[in-house]
């Protein structure tokens, strides 16, 4: 009897191919063996597998923004900037394949979906901003060093590059309180 699989299956085993093992390992080949059919029936419900990687990453940008709306409800200013990080980050060591994901614009700035959840996630911050009359260009600024530093931080901290003892949850908020401090009001 064969076994029924639906689009939805596929891109569950394709997130949890990625945030196990890692994009490269996101192959139709993998993708049928964690569901244990035949790669080609794989082609009944997607179209390739650059069409996976789309829906992944849409679901994957889906999931990141979800967790980071749920981090500020009620917060203002610096308590709503440190949850979104704290999220953020949080989110990147629960699901690393989703969050490499999510900054491969290249991969998915071409679906509508995931360009407007993209664009989503960076208005939560903007309206954050808002709170101390920043907006405009200051803004985008803004949340390009914010971006930056939460990716390096993370990319640091994954690769164990820390190698002091000082606790790094310390320094990740310090950091933070360094830009956030930058925000005049």
């Amino acid at each position: 009897m064969k076994r029924k699989i639906t689009t939805n299956e596929i891109i569950n085993a394709a997130i949890f191919i990625l945030d196990q093992q890692g994009l490269e390992k996101v192959t139709l080949k993998n993708i049928a063996t964690e569901l244990n059919i035949k790669s080609p029936s794989l082609y009944n419900h997607i179209k390739s597998l650059d069409d996976i990687l789309l829906q992944t990453a849409r679901r994957s940008l889906e999931n990141l923004y979800n967790n980071l709306v749920k981090s500020i409800i009620g917060l203002e200013k610096e308590k709503a900037l440190l949850a979104l990080s704290d999220t953020y980050r949080a989110f990147f060591k629960s699901h690393p394949g989703q969050y490499s994901l999510t900054q491969k614009v290249a991969l998915w700035n071409k679906n509508n979906f995931s360009v407007s959840k993209s664009d989503e996630i960076l208005q939560l911050v903007e309206r954050i901003l808002v709170g101390y009359n920043i907006k405009d260009e200051n803004a985008i600024h803004f949340i390009r060093v914010w971006r930056s530093y939460m990716h390096g931080f993370l990319l640091l901290e994954t690769n164990e590059s820390f190698g002091l003892d000082t606790d790094i949850d310390e320094s990740f908020t310090y950091g933070l309180k360094l830009l956030i401090g930058s925000l005049k009001e």
